[in-house]
């Protein structure tokens, strides 16, 4: 729309794979009943999802990362402040306990 501005979010991508100890399906139990709602429910966050990766070209091999969140951020400080918050402390070493070095990447457009 013209006139309109658009509201400035930023986007976060976490890259990560399980701990080999971790079972895929209590983890992905795990993000679907605590860590989605959890971040969903920030005020500095206007949309979470978490997904599963796999190779376009061919769905046989494995990617580097078997899982990626995108996180959309709708004001950085904020969310700074969101996430640590003593509940979602308790999410993130929760989280700690599945992932496997994780990588924290903020995108930015070109």
């Amino acid at each position: 729309m013209e006139g309109k501005e658009k509201e400035q979010v930023t986007t976060m991508m976490v890259l990560f794979n399980l701990k080999t100890a971790t079972n895929k399906q209590a983890y992905e139990d795990w993000a679907r009943g605590r860590d989605i709602p959890a971040v969903r429910s920030l005020p500095s966050v206007s949309a979470f999802n978490v997904h599963r990766t796999s190779d376009f070209s061919n769905p046989s091999e494995q990617t580097p990362y078997s899982y990626v969140e995108v996180i959309e951020i709708t004001e950085m400080e904020s969310f700074k402040n969101d996430i640590a918050q003593p509940a979602m402390q308790e999410v993130a070493k929760e989280f700690q306990r599945y992932a496997d070095r994780p990588i924290f990447a903020v995108l930015e457009p070109i």
